[in-house]
């Protein structure tokens, strides 16, 4: 078991391209930038990825497997490994199809359902045009933000504008004043510092060349783009909007799905995922195989 650093990424991509990864939380970008609040760590077994909430010495929770679950005797091993040596063992974000493996792997196990964490997609085309009346508020919303603040520009995020939204980013946190949310400011810094060994995009939106909201995100798989981060700032109507289409309309033309994350069960995020319409969702689930159940921050 092995803290997660930066020079992981190069071992580790290999295993995520070839799964397909569908949760927005098994990114090596998203990994990378919360693995001081979560204390992450990684371990191969059998050839199979698992990634490590690490709480404490006698607590940990588990993503699920990431590998070739064809090879059934193998992630069969790989549990039973970590079955031996874990008195409680718990994965956390798992999706359908590791609870249909442990099905055919006839493991006894307890099965959650994590409706706060369950991410939205939606689709990318609709999200990028915001076209006929499902979007019509959304793209009043834009249109009058482009009315009332003229001198406005996008910017794609690049090494020679990380300044820009490092001070949105800074100016967002004075804004919230919550203490619990350093975390998620650390976070994004964590992230704007290695911006191009992560290899994630971003975009900025300027107003009088002054920098008011910017956003982070990556290919997540094949045909998705997953948004990490988007913050802009008061008291600009429409800028959400604003953001949120322009990031998408100076992509590539390739994806067909958005992940826009979770909603962590807060009622208002909910109602803004909602109103974006989305097409589906990653199901997430809480799987105990073995032990009494304990909590973790993330995975």
């Amino acid at each position: 078991m092995k803290p997660l650093d930066i020079s992981h990424k190069e071992i580790l991509k290999p295993y995520f391209d070839a799964f397909e990864i569908q949760a927005s939380e098994i990114s090596f970008t998203n990994l990378f930038m919360w693995r001081h609040k979560y204390n992450f760590h990684y371990e191969i077994i059998e050839d199979f990825l698992y990634l490590i909430n690490v709480k404490n010495e006698a607590t940990r929770c588990y993503s699920q497997p990431i590998g070739d679950y064809s090879r059934l005797d193998a992630l069969k091993k790989s549990l039973q490994t970590l079955m031996a040596r874990e008195e409680s063992l718990v994965f956390k974000k798992v999706d359908g199809t590791f609870v249909e493996v442990l099905k055919t792997l006839s493991l006894d196990h307890e099965l959650k359902e994590e409706r706060e964490a369950f991410d939205y997609l939606y689709d990318f085309e609709a999200l990028k045009y915001l076209p006929g009346k499902d979007y019509h508020k959304k793209k009043n919303h834009v249109n009058k933000f482009m009315k009332t603040y003229g001198d406005w520009e996008y910017l794609a995020l690049d090494r020679e504008n990380l300044s820009l939204a490092r001070r949105v980013n800074d100016a967002w946190f004075q804004e919230v004043r919550d203490q619990e949310l350093l975390s998620e400011k650390e976070a994004i810094e964590e992230a704007l510092n290695h911006f191009g060994t992560l290899g994630f995009s971003g975009g900025i939106i300027t107003l009088a060349h002054e920098p008011v909201a910017f956003t982070l995100g990556e290919r997540l798989n094949r045909d998705t783009l997953v948004i990490h981060i988007e913050k802009a700032l008061g008291p600009y109507q429409g800028l959400y909007a604003m953001i949120n289409q322009q990031f998408l309309l100076h992509q590539e033309t390739s994806y067909s799905r958005i992940n826009r994350e979770q909603d962590l069960g807060i009622e208002g995020l909910r109602r803004a995922k909602l109103s974006y319409r989305p097409i589906g969702f990653i199901e997430k689930y809480i799987v105990k195989i073995q032990g009494a159940d304990h909590e973790c921050q993330s995975l």
